[in-house]
């Protein structure tokens, strides 16, 4: 919520396959579809208060299954949402992380029932700073 802006935000975190170009489109525009009704209806909602008029706005983030992040449309969603500028790489090496261990976590499970074995992740027990150090 940006109370100085007047806008309400609706978040939306997207996975979807990157096997091809217009991934990312196709998860904003279900994003939309999803939201629309709720979008809507805070917007009628909230031009109704006296306290002025607000608006609502849904932020799509969109990351692929093989960790595909569109870095501008990341940035431009973060500008949005008024992060700084100096905090938009580590976030978005933050989210290609999330991204790749649940493909990790989905792959170990497909591989632990098909073969009965159990896996540990490789990374488990380090903490996020560690990671995204060995990210750069």
């Amino acid at each position: 919520m940006d109370r100085k802006g007047k806008n309400i935000y609706v978040l939306e975190f997207k996975r979807t396959s990157d096997q091809r170009r217009d991934y990312r489109e196709k998860g904003e525009a279900r994003a939309a579809k999803q939201h629309n009704v709720l979008v809507k209806s805070l917007q009628t909602v909230m031009r109704k208060r006296p306290l002025g008029t607000w608006n609502a706005k849904l932020v799509t983030f969109v990351g692929g299954t093989c960790g595909s992040v569109n870095a501008m449309a990341l940035s431009q969603n973060l500008k949005e949402l008024q992060v700084l500028g100096s905090k938009h790489d580590t976030i978005r090496k933050g989210l290609v992380y999330e991204l790749l261990s649940a493909q990790d976590k989905v792959l170990c499970s497909y591989y632990a029932q098909r073969g009965g074995q159990r896996h540990q992740p490789r990374h488990q027990g380090m903490s996020l700073d560690d990671l995204l150090t060995k990210l750069s």
